[in-house]
């Protein structure tokens, strides 16, 4: 009995000694840096000497976007769960996701070095995404100083996407919802030769040709056809005051051809 006693205390003793040990490592653990606040760079933009700092992720230098954005003369910028979305104030806008490798202009999907993250309360990203997405000067010096240049024509390097109707350029930017084409639908069936209309007390655009009235109601994915209605794969959507259709409608409903050459959708009927 003696020896079972002196057996359980040992055991006891020794896992007070490992919970001993484990506490003290914490704070140790706890005390791990913060990449921000322990990084050296120091970030100057068009000049101007900024309080938010880049620092490193493994090789891949990550800056604050917003820091970057407010200071480029004519960029608006918004954060809502988790998703920025900015642009310039005449062009398409982007939008770069917590968490995720992707960015979105133009209505397509495109790649970053690294996915995008949220530290010190701000989001950042990789260097290389305001250069090559942007179209922002960035100068990485050995001292630790980052200056980035948004004056140097403020023009995206990714090319939109752009649309024409029987060989002619139209208005108006595709993008993509889900890997579905949405498109602008009154410059493409006024191409056609559609007379156009719209309510927005109803919801509803109309158009008409030879004859033909037809409709479609915002914000419903069914259109009508032959005294009965055909679903959408998405909603009819108002972006910026401009009603979207998904590309089928207009292929199907409206009877066109499209074709992609590089970033231009070709309709032709």
């Amino acid at each position: 009995m003696k020896e079972r006693i002196q057996r359980s205390a040992a055991r006891l003793l020794a896992f007070v000694l490992a919970a001993a040990a484990l506490l003290s490592l914490s704070p140790a653990l706890a005390a791990s840096p913060d990449p921000v606040e322990s990084s050296l760079c120091r970030l100057y933009v068009d000049g101007q000497a900024r309080t938010s700092k880049p620092y490193y992720m493994g090789r891949t230098l990550m800056v604050p976007l917003k820091a970057v954005i407010g200071v480029a003369e004519g960029w608006h910028y918004s954060y809502d769960g988790g998703v920025s979305t900015f642009g310039p104030a005449k062009g398409q806008d982007f939008k770069v996701e917590v968490g995720a490798a992707t960015f979105y202009y133009g209505g397509k999907e495109h790649r970053l070095d690294q996915p995008c993250v949220f530290a010190d309360d701000r989001v950042y990203v990789p260097w290389q995404y305001l250069e090559f997405a942007l179209g922002f000067k960035v100068t990485i010096a050995t001292d630790g100083r980052i200056d980035v240049n948004t004056k140097t024509g403020n023009k995206p390097a990714v090319t939109p996407l752009s649309m024409t109707v029987n060989g002619k350029k139209i208005s108006g930017t595709p993008y993509f919802d889900g890997g579905v084409l949405m498109v602008p639908l009154r410059p493409i069936v006024t191409a056609l030769g559609y007379g156009y209309d719209y309510s927005n007390a109803l919801g509803c655009s109309w158009f008409s040709a030879k004859g033909i009235d037809t409709h479609i109601y915002w914000g419903i994915n069914s259109y009508p056809v032959d005294n009965r209605y055909v679903q959408l794969s998405r909603l009819p959507t108002l972006v910026d005051g401009r009603l979207y259709v998904p590309v089928e409608y207009i292929t199907d409903a409206l009877k066109c051809r499209v074709v992609k050459s590089g970033t231009v959708y070709k309709f032709t009927r």
